[in-house]
């Protein structure tokens, strides 16, 4: 797993310890109930979104599959928990919203002036307009990158999450 990954899951399950200590002193990580789980689910989506809570509940998750498969304990008490679902209420998602029109999006490109910098802006504005990627992703992005796949060019990136060049855009 990334780094990023392993820090984030230490992270959640410092979370998920504190919240026992504090709401079931008398439990400890290894003798967790499925129904301690199912209690902290709750108490996430109370205060969390669905994918936030999902994050916190894949780090339990994993961790009690380790904890099985190294042989500390019989069963995951987290293993049939059921994840949350997506939210599907429209109004509910700050950033779903309309695409730019082409005449928008030719706008914006035009914007950016004549010098070198403002060359790159636009580069990178095009990018983001007509490939879909990232901010990330074009940030991560070297000239080495660049090169010709059947034919067309292509821009390999790295996608978010990943440790290393995973995929490309066709330019």
């Amino acid at each position: 797993l990334p780094e990023t990954t392993i820090s984030r899951y230490a992270r959640y399950m410092r979370r998920f310890a504190g919240w026992l200590a504090k709401e079931h002193p008398e439990i400890s990580l290894a003798a967790v109930r499925r129904a301690d789980v199912v209690e902290y689910r709750d108490v996430l989506m109370a205060s969390y979104a669905p994918a936030t809570t999902h994050l916190h509940l894949a780090s339990i998750k994993s961790f009690y599959y380790w904890a099985v498969d190294a042989g500390h304990l019989d069963r995951s008490p987290a293993e049939r928990v059921k994840l949350p679902g997506k939210r599907t209420d429209a109004s509910r998602q700050p950033y779903a919203r309309e695409e730019l029109t082409d005449d928008e999006t030719r706008a914006v490109l035009h914007t950016c002036g004549d010098g070198q910098v403002d060359r790159r802006d636009r580069a990178i504005l095009a990018l983001m307009a007509y490939t879909g990627l990232r901010t990330v992703e074009i940030h991560r992005a070297n000239f080495e990158h660049l090169q010709t796949r059947k034919g067309r060019m292509v821009l390999w990136v790295q996608r978010k999450g990943r440790a290393a060049v995973d995929g490309y855009v066709i330019l």
